[in-house]
């Protein structure tokens, strides 16, 4: 898409898109792993309590099991809940600004302007979706890093949004520098 000093005065939807449920999913899956892990050590501490224990002392290790089953739960359960959230979650580029808009329980909406990508990255993770990180050098007060990282998370065709950041930066430094 070709853009102009024209179309930069009137705002308009150049791009808008959901993150891929599966690419969420698999982002997660490390949780899967540690999950099952918890889960084993789990149930070999109550297989140790139940075989080889005799003591009132075992009464000792039953909490720690327990915790362990319960963090072993949890852990499976957090990609579920990314989906969840990706399911939510909606990305916007318009001429005037890029939106990360998620209808979750904490209503997150983070919006910038194209005056302020000052990086633009493009990070695959399957065939033909990946990530658009930006970041933000107009910082929040308050933020130690300098800097306000952004994710158009799992995306179809990151290379074509990226392109379209970076055209609309540049095109935005550009009527700024005619303006000065």
């Amino acid at each position: 898409m070709e853009l102009d000093a024209k179309a930069m005065s009137r705002e308009r939807l150049l791009w808008s898109g959901e993150p891929d449920l599966r690419c969420a999913f698999m982002s997660r899956i490390e949780f899967i792993w540690a999950g099952a892990v918890l889960l084993v050590s789990a149930l070999l501490v109550i297989l140790w309590l139940a075989l080889f224990s005799t003591s009132q002392d075992s009464s000792d290790y039953v909490p720690a099991a327990l915790t362990l089953a319960f963090l072993g739960l949890g852990s499976f359960c957090v990609p579920f809940f990314f989906v969840r959230e990706a399911r939510r979650t909606v990305y916007l580029l318009t001429t005037h600004k890029a939106t990360v808009a998620s209808n979750t329980c904490f209503g997150v909406e983070s919006t910038t302007t194209p005056a302020e990508f000052n990086i633009v990255e493009v990070t695959r993770r399957r065939k033909n979706y990946g990530n658009v990180h930006y970041r933000s050098e107009a910082i929040p007060p308050g933020n130690y890093k300098g800097y306000r990282d952004y994710i158009f998370f799992g995306i179809k065709d990151p290379d074509h949004v990226a392109q379209l950041m970076r055209d609309l930066r540049d095109l935005r430094d550009a009527h700024f520098k005619d303006d000065a």
